[in-house]
């Protein structure tokens, strides 16, 4: 007997010779709807009697019934009407989409009697979890059981999509030069047949490859014909250690030449992320250079747009960060959230985001690097290009991410109190000084989000100041050292409110006295037991008190992170 939220399926054996499943539905305004078929077997005949009955009760008036008997030949029909009665009675998948695409489900794959049943769960929960796996994974997912199957087969499900190229193994070694470019057979199949549906795809490249395979480019050509692509993002090139980049000295034209037609046919992108682009065609005085490559585009109504970070070693034939940050806003004049670099800012760059707009500039999410020349330091002493942003657009705000050390002093600059900040993080590689704890007490109108990655030291009572002085903060993230007394000291300031509330347990000091569950029985010469005194309460009862602890202030359930 099995049920799913007042709809159940009742299946009863007698001694192999009558099946009887019974799908009913939830009464309403005094209707009450059954179906039930009987399914009756015999041992030296495969016909089977498929008995199908509706009965309808309004109020407690009139009865109607009738029936309809069914002569199948084939036991392999029967269960294909089964499998048909339990469709209808789980809803359409991708009946809340906007594409509301559908692709039948395969015939290889059969309906699992055995295993859970999934349909409980709503649609848009699963689709989630579906596009959060690769091409492969969801293949294989859809061949458990028939749910997964026609989950996977939603259009909806293949709106985000990862291509992910990689260099052809060649007699079980990589040689440079006879590297391809290729992508794996099950990624080539599934965007043979699903490539029409993606609309958020993400093009990754690792390597050097110079050559790309016959195939693959096929693949390219054909989705370059079908995409109907709305958001892109672009993460070419090999990376370092300590996140830092390195440029690929030669990659694949074919590639570069599909990404540029991308982005002059793709009229209906609204979002471009460039993650990571080839350093040396940031040099060299070709085509394939970013900026030309990006002001050749006919996206005009692009809304989202994130430009990559440059290299560390500087190349008298670069374009300066500023002027390419210039060159591309002026060029797309309905952008409304806007990622750049710390050495990108400028105030040309403000001033092209401020005349000759179409559309307000809503978010600026700003990351800081460790790129700071005196003529960067100069421009940013002045508060002025940011006093003009909040005048032309009051919901203007940024949001900032510190991802290399800053000397202390320089940062304090930079943080001007004109900025409105309306959140902040520190990257596990960078350095938080108490300094920046202070500084936020200027954006206590304003800041609602402050993550912390990396280990401050002895900064507690900073981090207390700041989030009494921050009423509005909502996201709290801290990985330095603390004592627990501190962490329901912070439960207790931020109440019901707190969106996010994450630290580790690792990190937090256990100062608090825990009583011992035991009795201290004193010995014939008047002296406890050392026994008793050293039994206390283990790490995991001393974690769930704690946890508990928390939540009541909190008003939710809650618990550290551990790693």
């Amino acid at each position: 007997m099995a049920s799913d939220n007042g709809k159940g399926t009742d299946v009863t054996n007698n001694d192999d010779t009558q099946k009887t499943l019974t799908v009913s539905t939830e009464e309403k305004n005094g209707t009450c709807t059954t179906a039930s078929i009987d399914r009756l077997t015999d041992e030296t005949d495969t016909k089977e009697n498929v008995h199908l009955s509706s009965q309808k009760h309004e109020g407690d008036t009139a009865r109607k019934s009738s029936s309809i008997d069914i002569h199948r030949d084939d036991v392999r029909k029967d269960s294909q009407i089964v499998s048909e009665s339990q469709n209808d009675v789980s809803s359409n998948v991708s009946s809340s989409h906007d594409d509301g695409d559908d692709v039948r489900g395969c015939d290889d794959v059969e309906e699992n009697d055995g295993g859970p049943d999934f349909s409980h769960l709503p649609d848009l929960v699963w689709v989630s979890v579906f596009q959060l796996l690769s091409l492969a994974d969801r293949f294989r997912l859809s061949q458990v059981n028939w749910f997964f199957n026609t989950l996977f087969h939603d259009g909806a499900v293949w709106r985000q999509a990862t291509i992910s190229f990689t260099k052809a193994l060649v007699h079980g070694y990589f040689y440079m030069a006879r590297d391809k470019l290729t992508l794996p057979e099950t990624d080539k199949k599934l965007a043979r047949k699903f490539g029409h549906f993606y609309r958020d795809v993400t093009l990754r490249v690792r390597g050097r490859p110079e050559e790309m395979e016959d195939d693959t480019r096929q693949i390219l050509s054909h989705l370059l014909q079908t995409w109907r692509l709305e958001t892109l993002t672009l993460d070419i090139g090999d990376r370092e250690w300590g996140n830092r980049y390195q440029g690929v000295e030669s990659i694949n034209e074919t590639l570069l030449t599909s990404v540029v037609l991308v982005l002059r046919e793709a009229t209906s992108l609204r979002a471009l992320h460039v993650l990571h682009w080839p350093h040396s065609y940031l040099i060299n005085d070709d085509t394939h250079q970013l900026h030309q490559m990006l002001s050749a585009a006919e996206c005009h109504k692009l809304k989202s747009l994130r430009l990559p970070r440059t290299s560390e070693n500087s190349v008298s034939t670069l374009p300066a960060p500023g002027e390419l940050a210039v060159s591309v806003v002026s060029k797309f004049r309905c952008l409304r959230h806007l990622h750049v670099t710390s050495d990108m800012l400028s105030d040309a760059l403000f001033k092209a985001l401020v005349k000759s707009r179409d559309v307000r500039l809503e978010q600026m999410s700003v990351e800081v690097n460790g790129f700071w020349s005196t003529g960067f330091l100069e421009h940013l002493l002045s508060p002025l290009p940011w006093s003009t942003l909040t005048a032309c657009n009051p919901e203007f705000v940024v949001a900032m991410t510190i991802s290399a050390d800053v000397p202390e002093f320089a940062f304090a600059q930079f943080l001007v109190p004109e900025i409105p900040l309306v959140g902040i993080t520190f990257d596990i590689n960078c350095h938080c000084y108490r300094k920046a704890f202070q500084l936020m007490h200027q954006y206590c109108d304003t800041l609602r989000s402050f993550r912390c990655f990396s280990d401050p030291q002895d900064c507690e009572l900073e981090l207390l100041d700041m989030v009494r002085t921050c009423t509005h903060l909502q996201h709290l993230l801290y990985h330095g050292d603390i004592s627990d007394y501190n962490v329901l000291k912070l439960a207790e300031c931020g109440g019901r409110r707190w969106g996010e509330f994450s630290f580790l347990w690792r990190n937090i000091e256990k100062t608090q006295k825990r009583p011992t569950p035991f009795n201290l029985v004193s010995t014939i010469t008047g002296h406890h037991n050392d026994d008793d005194l050293n039994r206390v309460q283990t790490e995991e009862e001393v974690k769930a008190e704690f946890c508990q602890q928390v939540s009541q202030r909190l008003g939710f359930p809650w618990e550290p992170l551990v790693l």
